[in-house]
């Protein structure tokens, strides 16, 4: 009899955060699941811990590439053998809060049309808490393309459940695209309804050796005008609300982009940040945004005395920023916050470099 859900990890040399996304899934409340590891030949000792696993529950399976065949490929070789009503996709460095699979299962429930379930997902960055995925523009509730307040939840997948079926409209992971998770969910919510809620439901890690911290901006830049051109040529929708969609899916990397920016500048990458300011101007026409970055830019690059006060400001306003973050999340979940402090007790950091 084949499970109710299935959940993929595609994982590299990272045996001991593996460790802890394994039993993150078998924590769930929610049993009737199947988990699948494959492994992009780690030749370490990867398989050796999913094999403990295997011996005490049953629902965890193993499938090991002979050779490394690329972590896009590895999450389309999973998508495509999926028997389960519905799947998710799990990094190895991340983790899954017990409640997920039940809260999404209740969700699809209650709106047995929506395609796929929305949790929000709480980042950690060094093993510390950073910030809490979701737009504000999504409340609780059920979405289709066409409602008048609609708009592209800005989660990550790893907080997603969705539908089998939704694969065969949409296809599985684009070889082209360079936001391969973005682009999926995007794809996805010019098609189909969906299910929100700000429960948190995953826990996503940053770290520097992590996809998403390394991901080179001219990729992300890149990656943004291709969903751009997508979003454009899609049939379904009238000029205004793919307008609409458009200038909020902007928003947010605007304001990514320009964040991103003082970070750059922070590492001493002047250049890559300068790109960006160009980008801002060129693309979004925000000239004094960009003029601002370019200046800092080139101020920091020109002098070692104001690049050190630089670094000593931002390094001062990201502290402060994580600890109102912080505060901001412990007072409006509350009800999950021991629990996430509890789960984070053993430092998984110290084992990121290793891994």
């Amino acid at each position: 009899m084949n499970p109710v859900i299935t959940t993929i990890i595609p994982t590299y040399k990272r045996p001991f955060l593996l460790k802890r996304a394994i039993q993150s899934v078998l924590n769930q409340t929610f049993h009737d699941f199947e988990l699948r590891i494959y492994d992009n030949a780690s030749n370490d000792e990867t398989e050796s811990i999913v094999h403990e696993f295997m011996n005490s529950d049953h629902r965890v399976k193993y499938h090991c590439h002979k050779e490394n065949i690329g972590s896009e490929e590895n999450f389309r070789f999973g998508l495509e053998r999926i028997n389960s009503s519905f799947f998710t996709l799990l990094s190895d460095d991340d983790q899954l809060l017990p409640w997920f699979y039940q809260t999404a299962i209740d969700s699809f429930a209650k709106f047995t049309e929506a395609k796929f379930f929305t949790g929000r997902t709480i980042i950690l960055e060094r093993g510390k808490f950073y910030s809490v995925t979701g737009s504000h523009l999504i409340r609780d509730g059920y979405y289709t393309p066409l409602h008048r307040d609609y708009t592209v939840p800005n989660d990550i997948w790893t907080s997603m459940v969705f539908r089998k079926e939704v694969l065969q409209g949409i296809g599985t992971i684009d070889p082209e695209s360079i936001l391969i998770d973005v682009d999926f969910v995007f794809r996805l919510c010019m098609k189909y309804p969906f299910i929100s809620t700000s429960k948190p439901c995953a826990v996503f890690t940053r770290h520097e050796n992590s996809v998403s911290y390394n991901l080179k901006q001219a990729n992300l830049l890149n990656g943004f005008i291709k969903i751009s051109n997508k979003l454009r040529s899609e049939k379904g929708f009238s000029k205004k609300h793919k307008q609409k969609i458009e200038d909020e899916w902007s928003y947010v990397f605007a304001k990514t982009i320009f964040n991103d920016s003082f970070h750059l500048i922070y590492k001493g990458y002047f250049q890559e940040s300068k790109e960006n300011a160009n980008f801002l101007r060129s693309y979004f026409s925000l000239k004094n945004k960009a003029s601002y970055i370019s200046f800092l830019a080139n101020i920091c690059k020109k002098s070692s005395f104001l690049f050190s006060i630089f670094r000593f400001l931002f390094s001062l306003r990201r502290t402060f920023l994580r600890q109102r973050n912080k505060i901001l999340f412990f007072k409006k979940y509350n009800v999950y916050s021991q629990f996430i402090l509890k789960t984070n007790k053993e430092n998984y950091f110290n084992h990121l470099i290793k891994d």
